[in-house]
């Protein structure tokens, strides 16, 4: 950056290593300066909200637990400031403090609350918006492919710099690291909202990338230029500590700690934070711990079982920290979507409810209004509650409920209401006891979440269908490869031009794989609606566009899976070699049930690379899942009205502008896997 910018940088701090730098301090800072800078770094300031201070805020991310490493072996072993300690240990402290999903917390816009409770440090995951156009995130594992598609941004805002560089520096070794707890729980404990930042910033990256013209000419005029720096480094350094601006933590009410706080401790998870908040010390020994909802949303495994739900299914006392109350936990009820969680607050006794967030999110905590308690007394010490499972689609049970429910029976006996059985009677599952739903009404019950499909998930579900967890072995049949082409029909999501396309597509299949067999998937029946007027209805419009395909390719080497109940589909899908359907449902019964099977993902033109990627890191152990570039896609023009200014873009009814470019892309990406 000083050699991009010509020495116009400006260094921007606080005066302690630690001290969180308030984006309106650096704001006022700057007006007051007669001529502006090209470019402010800094490594403490919270991140500006858009259009503030700079026209393009830009951060790096590194993997969690190699910038965890680095850390440790910087003060262990380079500036030894820390005495040395296992790496185990390290995490361990770590736990207490900031360095803890640092990167998150770094990234986080701050809430005025989070300046008193947190010092600026809070995490605030669910407040980073990645798709913000003044907002650049890169990674440091990609950073030559960072560098290209930050230029190519700064360019299309009329700022081109050469941000070329001679060498790496500041490269991670791992001396010192005595073992890699990266997937136990200590691990997760310092890394979890880190990795979720990561893998968010690698899909923004790679959309980024697939909107960069001639990519590949830039990636290789980057090198060039590194390689010429290499030969002929320019005369930059770095500028002195003395010549940085430390601007004065300011003392006024958002910045202040509270009261008998430590004013020189480091730690932004001690106790004082407890301690301020209406004598919470001596109500801890009696309620259980005191935490905030970044704390009670944390994973108890990988992307599995939130914290809170632990604490409610068990019976044990907490006390929930939101803003300037203190609310004990009280009793939690399980509508039919949200977990609704009922808390009096410490002095008055007044109870309040906090609703969670539906199943997609695991049924996250959000920081919502509070509303008022349904005052139904309170779970005793120590009495479990129900827990209620059941989405009524299964793509979000296997997704969303199951793994958490196998995480918690491993440790013993728990009590089910199941809503719906739509892959999986729950009660066949060892230690589960099935109960009636008017048990609800009498007890504390709640939804377990996740957002991953694991293993365990896939093997339960598959041996309770009857179908093989294994790749098949190809029956000598006379076929060749099996190609699965989906039809989604009218709706949501809908593909406008799907017929006339996809009979393209398998007459062009059939010329380049003359011995190919063709499943052609549509609507899968569950084990709850086979008798639903509605899914019945789905089914046949379906079949009627399966029916004009088939009457144009001729019914040869075709067998129609559409109508089918999910066991019996299953059976047939696994022999896949390669898919072409659409996104959601029709994706995960084939990606997520058999994750060895390549394909590709027809969406909308927003963002596809990233919703076929979206697709594939749900689910463990999945290969990536291809699609079209956006150019070939376009969203098809809607007449304005209430309802379709509401409708998500990913929602809206798409159309393939160019089917002969399309189909010429799929054949070329299938052709990776079927030779």
């Amino acid at each position: 950056m000083e050699r991009a910018t010509g020495g116009e940088v400006l260094y921007l701090e606080s005066p302690g290593a630690g001290d969180r730098l308030d984006w309106r301090l650096a704001c006022e800072y700057l007006t007051k300066l007669e001529r502006q800078p090209l470019a402010i770094t800094s490594h403490l300031i919270c991140l500006p909200p858009p259009g503030a201070i700079a026209a393009l805020k830009v951060a790096f991310l590194r993997q969690p637990m190699e910038r965890i490493a680095s850390a440790y072996r910087f003060q262990t072993q380079v500036q030894k400031t820390d005495e040395p300690v296992p790496f185990r240990q390290y995490l361990e402290n770590l736990q207490q403090g900031i360095v803890a999903n640092f990167q998150t917390r770094h990234l986080s816009p701050q809430e005025p609350g989070d300046w008193v409770q947190r010092r600026g440090w809070a995490a605030r995951p669910e407040l980073i918006d990645l798709s913000r156009e003044d907002l650049f995130v890169g990674l440091v594992e990609r950073y030559d492919d960072s560098i290209v598609a930050l230029e190519d941004q700064l360019k299309r805002m009329g700022m081109g710099m050469d941000l070329a560089y001679a060498r790496p520096v500041n490269t991670t070794q791992k001396a010192g690291r005595d073992e890699e707890p990266m997937n136990t729980p200590l691990g997760l404990a310092v890394t979890e909202l880190d990795l979720s930042l990561y893998r968010r910033a690698e899909q923004r990256l790679e959309e980024r990338l697939a909107v960069v013209s001639d990519l590949e000419h830039k990636r290789a005029d980057l090198q060039r230029r590194r390689a010429a720096l290499c030969n002929a480094p320019p005369p930059v350094k770095l500028k002195p500590e003395t010549e940085w601006v430390k601007l004065p933590i300011q003392i006024g009410d958002v910045m202040n700690k509270p009261a008998g706080a430590d004013p020189d401790s480091d730690d932004l998870n001690d106790d004082y934070t407890r301690e301020a908040l209406s004598g919470a010390a001596g109500l801890l020994a009696e309620d259980g711990l005191a935490l905030d909802i970044e704390t009670l949303n944390t994973w108890e495994a990988p992307r599995s079982l939130r914290r809170y739900q632990r604490l409610i299914l068990e019976g044990r006392p907490f006390a929930l920290r939101l803003g300037e109350k203190l609310l004990h936990y009280r009793w939690c009820r399980a509508d039919a979507g949200r977990n609704v969680i009922e808390f009096e607050e410490h002095g008055s006794g007044r109870r309040f409810c906090l609703s969670s967030d539906q199943c997609g999110t695991g049924y996250q905590l959000t920081d919502q209004p509070l509303t008022p308690g349904f005052g139904v007394g309170a779970a005793r010490p120590g009495e479990a509650a129900l827990v209620r499972v059941g989405e009524g689609n299964f793509a979000h049970f296997i997704w969303n409920e199951l793994d958490a429910l196998l995480q918690v029976v491993q440790g013993g006996q728990v009590e089910v209401v199941q809503d719906h059985v739509t892959v999986l009677n729950v009660g066949q599952l060892d230690n589960v006891v099935l109960r009636d739903k008017a048990e609800l009404d009498r007890r504390p019950s709640l939804h377990l979440g996740a957002m991953v499909v694991t293993p365990r998930v896939r093997h339960f579900v598959l041996k309770d269908l009857g179908v093989s967890e294994e790749a098949p072995v190809r029956a000598d049949d006379g076929y060749g490869a099996t190609i699965l082409v989906g039809v989604r029909g009218s709706g949501k999501r809908e593909l406008t031009n799907e017929v006339p396309v996809l009979i393209h597509l398998i007459q062009t299949l059939r010329r380049v794989y003359p011995s190919a067999r063709f499943l052609l998937d549509g609507f899968t029946y569950q084990r709850n609606n086979l008798h639903h007027a509605n899914a019945q209805r789905r089914a046949e419009a379906v079949g009627i566009r399966i029916a004009e395909i088939v009457m144009a390719c001729g019914t040869s080497g075709i067998t129609i899976l559409s109508g089918l109940e999910i066991g019996p589909a299953l059976r047939e899908i696994r022999f896949t070699d390669y898919y072409i359907t659409h996104e959601g449902t029709m994706q995960h019964k084939i990606g997520w049930f058999f994750p060895w099977i390549p394909g590709l993902c027809l969406c909308g033109p927003q963002h596809p690379v990233a919703v076929a990627r979206w697709h594939q890191i749900q689910c463990l152990e999945a290969v990536a899942v291809d699609s079209l570039p956006p150019d070939l896609l376009d969203y098809e023009s809607v007449a304005p009205t209430e309802q379709a200014d509401r409708t998500p873009s990913r929602d809206r009814p798409f159309r393939i502008t160019d089917p002969e470019r399309a189909i010429s892309q799929i054949i070329e990406l299938a052709s990776r896997h079927l030779g």
